[in-house]
């Protein structure tokens, strides 16, 4: 079985809830956000999330930054959005199947967080097919740190 064929697609980003400690935190993204998640078959992978509340997403921004754009617009963009890239793997950690097991984000070769690129990056993994389509929960554990993120398959 070749797992990664099995996963490779693109999910858009449902939900997103972070705990510490067993208290559920604010979610970094604010109340309105989107995602795409895509994994390859040849093993390559991409998560980009976004808040789109009005708050947490300055409009005068532009690409390229510009002279008259804020290095403060640009702050709080960037503290409300998470994009990462690089090597797709399944772990041997635990035993993989098509409904669970575990996936190695990287080596990461883009990240928007600085001190993640070169970083391996654990995620576990479950599938959910409903009448409503396929999800793939994806949860990070670092510590008292727990992440538990729903997307919902694409294609």
């Amino acid at each position: 079985m070749d797992l990664l064929a099995k996963l490779a697609g693109s999910y858009i980003l449902v939900n997103t809830t972070a705990w510490n400690n067993g208290t559920e935190l604010p979610n970094s993204l604010g109340n309105n956000y989107t995602g795409i998640l895509t994994y390859t078959r040849t093993g390559w992978m991409s998560a980009n999330l976004a808040s789109t509340d009005a708050e947490f997403s300055p409009q005068n921004i532009t690409w390229p930054p510009r002279e008259n754009n804020s290095d403060t617009d640009w702050l709080l963009a960037a503290k409300h959005a998470l994009s990462y890239a690089g090597q797709l793997s399944v772990s041997d950690a635990y035993p993989a199947t098509e409904e669970e097991g575990q996936l190695i984000h990287g080596p990461l070769t883009v990240s928007s967080l600085p001190s993640w690129r070169g970083t391996l990056q654990l995620r576990n993994y479950t599938v959910y097919k409903r009448d409503d389509g396929v999800f793939l929960k994806i949860w990070a554990y670092r510590g008292d740190f727990k992440t538990h993120i729903w997307w919902k398959r694409l294609d």
